[in-house]
């Protein structure tokens, strides 16, 4: 096929809600708003994936990655009311989202602009714009616990606000995660 006619074709399929398909059973279809952050996303499937053990950040990405998603982050505030279900009190799902290594000690937090709530954390999933993530924090979130700096992974807690914790699993205290918010592209 010459260039001409694919450009023509992907032109006409960006525009277009038929050339998008749907998501596998399970997962719930999401409208995204396409930004440069989600590499223009349209349309992205989420999931909650259950555990019986306590979940450690590569726990999560493990148990998303069985089916070939990756952990992944809320992206509104609609996004997030979609799984009220799960989000309940004392529930916390682990998500997407780790602290950016120049953010890692606590002299480096005192530079505010590198090391905002906002910029402190990257995303590892590319179909997601962290901006409402890392803009929805707990109460008194990101607190980076400076005893051990050990702060370096996402919950959602209490389905209210995003929350830097352990990147071990945490079984037996208030943060114990047994859900992961797993996403992936359509089919």
């Amino acid at each position: 096929m010459n260039r001409k006619i694919f450009a023509f074709l992907l032109l006409i399929c960006q525009s277009s809600e038929a050339c998008l398909t749907s998501c596998d059973p399970g997962f719930v279809t999401i409208q995204r708003t396409p930004t440069a952050a989600n590499k223009c996303t349209r349309r992205f499937c989420l999931k909650i994936a259950n555990s019986s053990d306590a979940l450690s950040h590569s726990d999560a990405e493990d148990l998303c990655s069985k089916d070939g998603e990756k952990l992944a982050m809320f992206e509104s505030l609609d996004e997030q009311n979609l799984f009220s279900e799960y989000l309940q009190p004392n529930v916390h799902i682990r998500i997407d989202g780790v602290r950016r290594t120049e953010c890692i000690l606590p002299e480096d937090l005192k530079d505010t602009e590198k090391c905002s709530p906002q910029t402190a954390f990257i995303a590892l999933n590319a179909g997601t714009d962290p901006t409402f993530t890392f803009n929805n924090w707990s109460d008194n979130d990101p607190n980076h616990d400076y005893v051990n700096i050990d702060e370096q992974c996402l919950i959602l807690r209490n389905g209210r606000g995003t929350n830097d914790i352990s990147c071990n699993a945490t079984p037996n205290t208030q943060f114990a995660t047994y859900m992961a918010l797993c996403g992936k592209f359509p089919n």
